[in-house]
């Protein structure tokens, strides 16, 4: 089990201009959603599935893995692609859409209620419910995220000059986020993709995507510290460690269990 928790991604692991620099460059890693939500042309419509089915092929690869390290070895190999093709859908939604936020939000909550209903209606069946509460937990969870990055871009927080320690921290946020939510967003396409083409997840590489599907939680954390840098609650920006409130502590202790207590069904 400590072998899964320590393969993780880092930052020396990624390509240093896949790393966000500013505020603006989170929103590959807050949800994209799928074609079906924009009106396209067919001619846009096509280049949108063609990098879709660059992702899948990079899914796919993956979930082919029978043991958890393998799995694991091959997500951290096949991850600097994955960052790419997501900054490029993205690009290429805040291009169609016009830079409109509010329409961007709009489609990224859609997203995640069909997840939501997805894994409620077929994810039980495939996964086993254990697999399936965490991933809608993951969902949760990202939503809660998701608002929270929306907030980074009101012009209070636009407007709001950092002291020079806390722009030196925001960077460091950035990264820390990037690889996170990109983590768990990439395990959370193991199981949509498994889902939708029918293809079995092995029992070895459960603990290893319930893992990777945790580090939403962390997500969630590090956007909570941006909020206090870019939205400061008094004049004086005091960079001090972030307080979890008693939801955030809940919130903590359901994604942190030990896997090792949980019944894993065969599926």
């Amino acid at each position: 089990m400590n072998d899964v928790q320590l393969l993780t991604p880092t930052q020396r692991s990624i390509d240093p201009d896949l790393l966000p620099r500013s505020i603006a460059e989170l929103r590959p890693y807050v949800g994209v959603a799928d074609k079906e939500d924009v009106d396209l042309s067919s001619q846009l419509n096509e280049l949108l599935k063609q990098l879709s089915q660059i992702t899948e092929s990079l899914i796919l690869a993956t979930i082919e893995k029978r043991t958890a390290s393998d799995f694991t070895s091959t997500a951290i190999k096949l991850f600097n692609s994955y960052v790419r093709a997501l900054r490029v859908k993205s690009d290429f939604l805040h291009v169609i859409l016009k830079n409109d936020l509010q329409a961007t939000a709009q489609i990224v909550n859609r997203s995640l209620n069909a997840l939501e209903f997805d894994f409620k209606d077929y994810g039980a069946k495939q996964f086993g419910p254990a697999l399936t509460e965490q991933a809608e937990f993951t969902i949760w969870t990202r939503r809660k995220t998701v608002a929270l990055v929306w907030k980074l871009f009101d012009s209070q927080a636009i407007n709001h000059t950092p002291s020079p320690e806390a722009l030196k921290l925001g960077k460091k946020l950035y990264a820390e986020f990037a690889l996170a939510a990109a983590w768990s967003q990439f395990h959370l396409d193991c199981l949509t993709t498994a889902m939708r083409l029918k293809r079995a997840i092995y029992p070895d590489v459960v603990p290893a995507i319930v893992e990777g599907l945790r580090t939403e939680v962390n997500a969630y954390a590090i956007t909570k510290q941006m909020i206090d840098l870019y939205l400061p609650p008094a004049a004086e920006e005091v960079l001090v460690p972030y307080a979890w409130d008693e939801e955030d502590e809940e919130l903590l202790a359901s994604s942190m269990q030990d896997m090792e207590s949980e019944e894993l069904e065969e599926y």
